[in-house]
């Protein structure tokens, strides 16, 4: 006589056995792709880093070349507004005022002076400057300070890799606003060479500023 069984006994460690191998392979799958995907993102990534240390590499020079130009023009700005102030007092006062090139005239030194100092040549500008009012209209004193002179403004030396080139080393506003004794004047402002800024003042006290020339064209 043959004893029959229901059929969730008759298989029972058949379709357990069948099941857990399943499931092992079902995992052993997803470790893999997801062994495989983060592969992928890894190589991503420093793809990504690749591309973007080669941009920053291209990106430094460039920031650093802005920062300079800004820089330089901040100082040109500065020298045009000392001219703007000493014509406008000039005109305002109606009496001689001086603009003159001076070596730490920032500490108290009113001496208007071409003499080479703060890592600036004779003929830079960038050493610093000064602003007055001449207390006499005798030719020989002007551009002169003495004691009856009144100091109305000064200016620190500028970064030593900033220069203000010129032949001239004073500039001196009447009660016109015309520089007197000059039939006009220029500056030129660089950094070692580059970024140029070419100041132009004309007879009639009026100053334009002219970038990448190394002259002032008429008009």
């Amino acid at each position: 006589m043959t004893t029959a069984f229901p059929a969730s006994l008759t298989h029972p460690q058949v379709l357990s056995s069948s099941h857990s191998h399943h499931s092992h392979l079902s995992r052993l799958w997803r470790w893999q792709r997801s062994a495989a995907s983060l592969g992928m993102t890894l190589l991503e990534a420093m793809i990504a880093l690749f591309v973007v240390a080669i941009l920053a590499a291209l990106a430094v020079p460039q920031m650093q070349a802005f920062v300079t130009d800004t820089q330089l023009s901040t100082s040109v700005n500065h020298f045009i507004a000392a001219n703007a102030f000493a014509r406008a007092e000039a005109i305002n006062r109606g009496k001689l005022v001086t603009i003159c090139r001076s070596v730490n005239a920032d500490i108290g030194n009113d001496t208007c002076s071409d003499a080479a100092g703060n890592g600036h040549a004779g003929n830079d500008w960038g050493a610093g400057w000064l602003v007055f009012i001449e207390a006499s209209v005798d030719a020989s004193k002007i551009g002169v300070v003495d004691g009856d002179d009144e100091i109305l403004a000064r200016q620190a030396a500028l970064p030593s890799h900033f220069q203000g080139s010129s032949s001239i080393r004073k500039i001196t506003y009447n009660a016109n606003g015309q520089p007197i004794n000059l039939a006009g004047a220029n500056l030129l402002f660089h950094s070692d060479g580059k970024y140029k800024r070419m100041l132009c003042i004309a007879r009639s006290g009026r100053l334009r500023v002219v970038r990448d020339v190394d002259h002032c064209a008429q008009g």
